[in-house]
């Protein structure tokens, strides 16, 4: 009897430690899931939060091109700034304000004029300073947040672009027939407002600019569009479409 009883106990510590062994398992188990997910979950999340942003960075450059490449033949057609906004407006995403999208003309006398020094009418990415005698004509004074291509902000030189404020600003206005052949450079920047914390994690920490003048980091990340026309070269139906200089 004694034997028997021995074996009967025996039999049930093997269960008891069977079951224990079994819910030490299951705890380790559950344990390790709720580790994983506490480490995955935040790392999903800026994943799907990077996506969205990247996808949203990839159309508003999309509309920065087409806004510079309808306004830029707009303007060979009309001489003036008159549908710039109409343009801006058609292409602008909903996430991105008006008063976030900016640009800037260059005029030049002759391709000679333009092509005379490097950077042949181009220059740096800038976010420009409108001024009232100076909307829409220069970049604005320094200091400026500007996209680096070199050690110093690439400006055009005055004295190869048309310099003269007053003439360009009746150009734009459509106030002065532009002269024929007159080129231009149109540049449209937009100053990109991120969404979520992952612009500062994924994209040079929600700036890809730099203040003129200093090696400090900007507060702006720039997309942009850039465009290059000679007035009144295009022409539709055998005829120049804008008004006669004469």
């Amino acid at each position: 009897m004694p034997q028997k009883k021995d074996k009967h106990s025996e039999k049930k510590l093997y269960k008891i430690s069977r079951i224990c062994s079994r819910m030490q398992r299951k705890s380790t188990s559950r344990g390790a899931i709720i580790l994983e997910a506490v480490l995955a979950i935040p790392i999903f999340l800026c994943m799907i939060f990077f996506i969205i942003e990247l996808m949203k960075i990839n159309e508003t450059a999309a509309a920065m091109a087409a806004i510079s490449t309808e306004a830029t033949f707009d303007f060979i057609a009309n001489g003036n700034k008159g549908n710039f906004d109409k343009i801006i407006e058609k292409y602008r995403p909903p996430y991105i304000p008006m008063d976030n999208i900016r640009y800037w003309f260059r005029f030049y006398e002759s391709p000679d004029k333009m092509c005379e020094e490097t950077p042949y009418g181009g220059e740096d990415i800038v976010w420009p300073e409108y001024g009232s005698d100076n909307a829409h004509l220069d970049i604005g004074a320094e200091p400026l947040e500007y996209i680096p291509s070199s050690d110093a902000l690439i400006k055009h030189s005055a004295a190869k672009a048309v310099d003269n404020i007053p003439q360009m600003k009746s150009y734009i206005d459509g106030k002065v027939i532009i002269p024929f052949g007159t080129i231009f450079v149109l540049t449209f920047v937009c100053d990109y407002p991120f969404s979520n914390f992952s612009g500062r994690l994924f994209f040079f920490g929600k700036s890809n600019t730099r203040i003129s003048g200093s090696e400090e980091k900007g507060t702006k990340y720039l997309l942009w569009g850039r465009g290059v026309g000679v007035v009144g070269s295009i022409i539709i139906g055998g005829q120049n479409h804008r008004k006669s200089d004469q």
